[in-house]
């Protein structure tokens, strides 16, 4: 849902198989890894993106 309206319909494997287009990409990109690895791996490339640089 986005704003009240359903903006994704469809099975788990529709949804997913569609993330190119899907406004639900960003949120599933969001969501947290309990591996403490792909976590950071996922926070440098992030950070990367947006210009910081780690001290």
């Amino acid at each position: 849902m986005k704003a009240g309206e359903i903006v994704e319909e469809g099975t788990v494997r529709q949804i997913v198989e569609a993330l190119e287009k899907s406004y639900a990409r960003p949120l599933l990109a969001a969501s947290l890894d309990s591996d403490p690895e792909i976590r950071a791996a996922r926070r440098a490339a992030r950070n990367l993106e947006e210009g910081f640089v780690s001290a």
